[in-house]
């Protein structure tokens, strides 16, 4: 009678220890799959800031940023550099600062600057600068707009951002100078 009670805890205890094994490594798959489903979220969300840049007149004379990504981009930074010298304000909603500096080299044109925090949502795109031709053709003019191509060229612009998930992407810059 003992034998049988000892044979049949025996048996008992290594169900329960086959058990414990199965709902071990079955957690543990889980775990790994909840891993690679949170590793998918994170890179279907992910952003890509690229630009359009455009020197003919027939669509005009801009510079814009697109996001291209599967996910909004939130922006950390944005610096101005001109004719390899910092612009001061850009990063900190000074556009006023970036506007007045590259007035005085240029005329006609539009211009936007971003603030740390900003998004841009997939596809949304925004025009950095353009040129803004005036209605009337003259000799005036095209010299503005020849100027306004020099000084197009020593822009650059660096964008740093950041995704849903809060992962710093690689910053998205422009280099005038390579166009």
């Amino acid at each position: 009678m003992a034998t049988a009670a000892l044979i049949i805890a025996i048996v008992s205890a290594a169900f329960a220890a086959c058990a414990a094994l199965i709902a071990d490594k079955a957690q543990k798959e889980a775990q790994k799959h909840n891993e690679l489903i949170h590793n998918h979220n994170k890179l279907s969300v992910v952003p890509f800031l690229v630009y359009d840049t455009s020197l003919d007149s027939a669509p005009g004379l801009f510079v814009i940023v697109r996001n291209a990504g599967l996910g909004p981009a939130k922006i950390t930074r944005f610096n101005v550099s001109f004719d390899g010298s910092p612009i001061e304000g850009a990063n900190d909603g000074g556009e006023e600062n970036v506007f007045n500096e590259l007035r005085k080299r240029m005329k006609c044109f539009n211009w936007i600057s971003f603030q740390p925090g900003e998004s841009l949502i997939v596809g949304q795109e925004s025009y950095l600068i353009e040129y803004l031709p005036p209605k009337m053709i003259t000799k005036e003019s095209q010299k503005e707009k020849d100027i306004f191509i020099e000084c197009f060229k020593k822009l650059k612009f660096e964008i740093a951002y950041e995704s849903f998930y809060l992962e710093e992407q690689e910053a998205a810059k422009w280099d005038g100078s390579t166009i």
